[in-house]
């Protein structure tokens, strides 16, 4: 999915140590441009390929219903998106080792621009939705080391939970109406609309690109040496952890889908959630001041409880009412847990070591995508329905209680 994050309040916005080189400060601008494109434009994108997984014809070999048809179509494009994504890592890796991240993150946004270019097309083609995904998962590959890990050599370490929640603040001041009026854009001119209003927010965030002065750091990345990471325990909480992360944050990208399924409009699911991210937008501001002032991880625990029992909730759906309440809650609460969740993870990247932690988090991202997916048609496809995916966003919350501060998981080279 056009990164897991993007669609949330928990964003890893962390105060740049600009001093040496002031044109970092432009990575603020690259982050809330990429950020906005996608609650303003990439909100709706599993209702568009739910959609067209209907109405294409692409999938009716299989036999099933148009509304099977329409899960496989979303669960395959992300099952792909997850093998390219896995299988092209270390390659691309060595890319940004050789040319530098801002180069890198240059040639990001020129792919990222190609491929909506063929998610728009794909409304005239239909198979220009595997070349759109081929495009989509180089640009990811390329693009969130190389930023991860520029952010995490350049920020200060104390008062980060407060920077953090400032900025999130901020942001979410801006796209807090975005699901409302890319919902309505949808409903009037049709979802494909959407890719065009991307197009125009990726642009501006390579512009803030071509600006940025960035240093590249000396690093080393090989299967071996994630291989020889996994043998740790540690690093293998780790990377349970985060699988963990991304089985919630998946669930979450299509519980729009199932909102849109109850509500049977775009226009609606969008106003739903513009009122439920403006409730969480003022508390965010609040939450990140006692974050910095927390060494306790007691409230890290019961937000993730919180969080399992709002995914027990969703099994009971019965009205939009209670749609609206449990959407509320579940950002209240995910702005606490999420956010201590990215201060512990970007503290931990720390070291001479950082590309290679971002690169093999993407790998176990990518092949945690690739189990999500298939297990997501599994699903439907033997009616087990949305109530299983519901448990096993519940069992991920669990998961990503693993991730802790202080432990080391690698040896600095």
């Amino acid at each position: 999915m056009p990164r897991y994050r993007d669609h949330h309040l928990h964003l890893p916005f962390i105060r740049l140590d600009s001093s040496k080189r002031p044109t970092l400060k432009f990575l603020y601008g690259v982050r809330v441009a990429r950020d906005l494109v996608n609650k303003l434009a990439l909100f709706f994108m599993p209702i568009y390929l739910f959609q067209f997984g209907q109405t294409s014809g692409v999938y009716a070999f299989t036999g099933l219903s148009h509304f099977h048809q329409g899960i496989i179509a979303l669960g395959t494009y992300y099952v792909l998106y997850g093998l390219i994504a896995l299988s092209t890592a270390i390659p691309l890796a060595q890319l940004i080792r050789k040319v530098g991240h801002q180069k890198v993150m240059i040639l990001s946004y020129l792919l990222r621009l190609i491929g909506l270019l063929l998610l728009y097309a794909s409304n005239i083609h239909p198979l220009f939705i595997f070349a759109a995904v081929v495009f989509e998962a180089l640009q990811s590959n390329l693009f969130w080391p190389s930023y991860y890990t520029v952010l995490s050599q350049n920020t200060f370490k104390n008062h980060m939970g407060k920077d953090l929640g400032i900025l999130q603040f901020l942001l979410q001041l801006v796209a807090v109406v975005s699901p409302a009026i890319s919902g309505l854009v949808a409903a009037t001119i049709g979802l494909e609309s959407i890719f065009l209003i991307a197009l125009v927010g990726t642009m501006i965030g390579l512009i803030f690109t071509l600006f940025m002065e960035i240093e590249s750091i000396k690093d080393t990345v090989s299967l071996k040496e994630f291989m020889s990471w996994l043998t740790e325990v540690r690093f293998r909480k780790l990377t349970v952890s985060i699988m963990g992360r991304y089985v919630n944050d998946a669930s979450l990208y299509v519980w729009p889908l199932y909102v849109f399924i109850f509500l049977g409009s775009v226009d609606k699911v969008g106003y739903l959630y513009t009122i439920s991210l403006f409730i969480a937008m003022i508390f965010t501001y609040f939450i990140s001041v006692y974050i910095d002032h927390t060494k306790s991880r007691k409230p890290f625990f019961l937000s993730g409880g919180v969080l399992t029992i709002l995914w027990l909730a969703r099994t009971q759906v019965l009205s939009i009412v209670s749609i609206a309440l449990i959407d509320v809650v579940d950002r209240l609460t995910s702005n606490f847990h999420w956010l201590f969740y990215d201060m512990v993870l970007i503290r931990r990247s720390k070291g001479s070591n950082a590309l290679s932690y971002f690169v093999y988090r993407e790998m176990i991202l990518n092949a945690t995508a690739m189990l999500f997916w298939t297990v997501f048609m599994g699903f439907f496809v033997f009616d087990y329905g949305w109530n299983s995916l519901f448990l096993f966003a519940a069992v991920g919350v669990g998961l990503s209680l693993l991730v802790k501060d202080k432990e080391k998981i690698y040896v600095e080279k």
